[in-house]
This record gives C-alpha cells, sequence and structure tokens, in this order.
C-alpha cells in the first residue's frame, strides 16, 4: 500500500518523463530545502578535493565521494566544529583514468602497488581481455526467437565458466 507522499512523488516523476523536468511545487521546495543542501561542483574543484584528502589523509576518494567532499566544503560545513559525515560510494579503483589525471601517475602507481589496492582489482587487472559479446538481433527474426538465441548463447558462456 502507499502513501499520498509516495503518490505525490510518483506523479513528479510522471511529469518528469513526459516533460523532461522536474517542477516541484514551491511549498515542498522550500520544505526539502529545510533539511537538504546541494552544491554543484566542476571537475577541477572534484579534482581538488581529491588532491587535498590525499595529501591530508592518505586516502584516494572516487570522482564522487571528492565531489561530496568539495561540495561540503563549498557549503562552509567545515568550517566550524561539527562533524561531518561523507560516505565514500565507490572504489577509486573504477576510475582509474580520472584518479590517475587528478593525483598523478606517481600517486596512483603507488596506490596499485600498495596492500590497500583492492585483491579482486588486481585479478582484473592482470586478467586477459575478453572479447565483447554482442546480443543483435536479425531483421527478419521475432524478439522472442532472438531471446531464445541468446539465452543459449549466455547458458554457454556460464557453463564455459564454470568449467573453467
Amino acid at each position: 500500500m502507499t502513501d499520498a507522499r509516495s503518490d505525490l512523488i510518483s506523479s513528479w516523476y510522471g511529469d518528469m518523463e513526459k516533460t523532461q523536468k522536474m517542477d516541484i511545487p514551491a511549498e515542498w521546495l522550500a520544505k526539502l530545502k529545510e533539511g537538504f543542501n546541494s552544491a554543484r561542483v566542476p571537475d577541477d574543484r572534484m579534482c581538488d578535493a581529491m588532491r587535498r584528502e590525499h595529501a591530508d589523509c592518505g586516502y584516494i576518494a572516487c570522482p564522487h565521494t571528492s565531489v561530496a567532499l568539495a561540495g561540503a566544503d563549498d557549503l562552509g560545513y567545515f568550517d566550524n566544529d561539527t562533524p561531518v559525515a561523507i560516505m565514500a560510494t565507490a572504489s577509486p579503483v573504477k576510475f582509474q583514468k580520472n584518479c590517475t589525471f587528478a593525483l598523478g601517475e606517481e600517486v596512483w602507481t603507488s596506490y596499485e602497488n600498495s596492500s590497500s589496492y583492492p585483491a579482486n582489482a588486481k585479478g582484473v587487472n592482470n586478467a586477459s581481455e575478453v572479447e565483447p559479446l554482442f546480443l543483435d538481433r536479425n531483421v527478419d527474426e521475432t524478439l522472442e526467437d532472438a531471446q531464445a538465441r541468446w539465452t543459449e548463447a549466455l547458458k554457454e558462456i556460464i557453463e564455459k565458466t564454470a568449467d573453467a
């Protein structure tokens, strides 16, 4: 069972699907602003936050977390003694190119060779690259036939992987 607020939010998303924009009524926007703040963070500020976090704490933050750090700084959350909690949203290993750009090759290579670098990521880095699988649909093929063919192709891959 849904409540009135869920229905209201669903209607906002429905309107957004139709209009490609979200117009939240002024009274609701005012209520949201009472408890939430936001900031826009350009790439250079994200990179600065990533560098500062690494320099101050030795921590490599992913780009998303670095945006949160820069946004909190821009909003003045670090200007007083009030504790601030920022949840890291992803591992930096997912963003090697971005982190290397922000921190430099030397820092990234040092991280890659450290015990902090996730073992699973090392395994992925050392694995052979696999050719991508394209599941296309032939022009004279029904969707159901294509899906059946795709299912069989994926089952074969899973069986080969399980046997390896």
